[in-house]
């Protein structure tokens, strides 16, 4: 028999909510398949199996609070001996027989980070009216800065200088710097601004914290760990938290345009697109190409509308654009 405990998340978890129980007993499970979704300081996370086995009892409800350590369900690697078809694998035998116009390429449980993935950003569409803003950018300021720094020797990515830029801009525009919190509508001082890295099996968003405090290459540096941290799967529960404000740079993976969706319970995430040398009009009327991304921010409707999305739009803007712009 094997013990499924209550995981400690970060150094400061003591203690888990049961959020969901993903199975009952008698379920049979897969080792990495999902069986209880808990959560702790505004995050949740998915409980898997370490093994095959058959769920023998759960030993908690759900919406009790467990502390970290603690055994929450009893597993039976034992209880797999007897040959035969799985009832996964029947009952999708069975949705194969019932469709013979499509043909299945494959069938597989969609995975447990996933599933949290999609109950947070439906969670997200349902508790707020989200817009969305576009607007190009020159960026011809940030393509000379990279290749001053790469001739130091210092490889500073777009996402690295737009972390540092977006800080600067909420500093001129706080109420974006914000979230809804039980009615109220909360400002911050501090900017913890959340970068979403990709994984294989999802997108994490470690934050950033104090961004207006540190130089370009200190928040370069601390991305730059951060990121190791989520492809090496060592990223911890206190990573993701604080954040105030989203940033994600899909411009590496070819993409131009894209309508970002909040991460709760912020009120605003900026995605930026890939950068492309275009045709454009200067100040003299001459057509000249330059490089430039277009910017997408999604706002919360209910606390903040176009005009102050707009101006913090311009406002990033002017600092990509500025003739002296150094940010260290």
């Amino acid at each position: 028999m094997m013990n499924v405990f209550m995981p400690r998340l970060g150094l400061s978890m003591q203690e888990g909510t049961i959020v969901k129980w993903l199975v009952s007993e008698g379920t049979l499970v897969k080792k990495g398949e999902g069986i209880a979704e808990i959560s702790s300081e505004k995050l949740t996370y998915t409980v898997e199996a370490d093994a095959d086995g058959v769920i023998t009892q759960l030993l908690y409800p759900e919406d009790d609070v467990v502390t970290s350590g603690e055994v929450i369900a009893l597993l039976d690697e034992n209880a797999l001996s007897t040959p035969g078809e799985t009832p996964q694998a029947a009952a999708a035998a069975g949705m194969a027989e019932q469709d013979p116009w499509r043909q299945v390429h494959s069938r597989t449980a969609l995975p447990s980070t996933r599933k949290v993935i999609a109950e947070r950003m439906a969670g997200s569409l349902a508790r707020s009216p989200q817009a969305t803003v576009t607007t190009r950018v020159d960026v011809s300021r940030l393509v000379e800065l990279r290749a001053q720094f790469a001739a130091m020797g210092a490889k500073i990515s777009y996402t690295d200088l737009f972390t540092k830029i977006v800080a600067q801009a909420l500093q001129e525009n706080l109420s974006l710097n914000a979230s809804l919190q039980d009615g109220e509508w909360v400002i911050y001082r501090s900017i913890n601004i959340g970068v979403a890295v990709a994984a294989e099996d999802a997108l994490y968003v470690p934050v950033v914290r104090d961004v207006q405090t540190k130089t370009l290459r200190q928040v370069s540096a601390e991305i730059s760990q951060l990121s190791r941290k989520v492809k090496e799967g060592c990223l911890e529960a206190e990573d993701m938290l604080g954040g105030t404000f989203t940033l994600s740079n899909m411009g590496m993976l070819d993409v131009d345009v894209m309508t970002p969706i909040i991460n709760p319970p912020e009120a605003a995430i900026l995605a930026i697109g890939s950068v492309r040398k275009e045709a454009v009009v200067d100040a003299e009327d001459h057509i000249v190409i330059r490089p430039v991304a277009i910017l997408s921010l999604t706002i919360d409707h209910a606390i903040l509308d176009g005009y102050p999305a707009a101006r913090f739009l311009e406002s990033i803007k002017k600092i990509v654009q500025s003739a002296d712009l150094t940010l260290d």
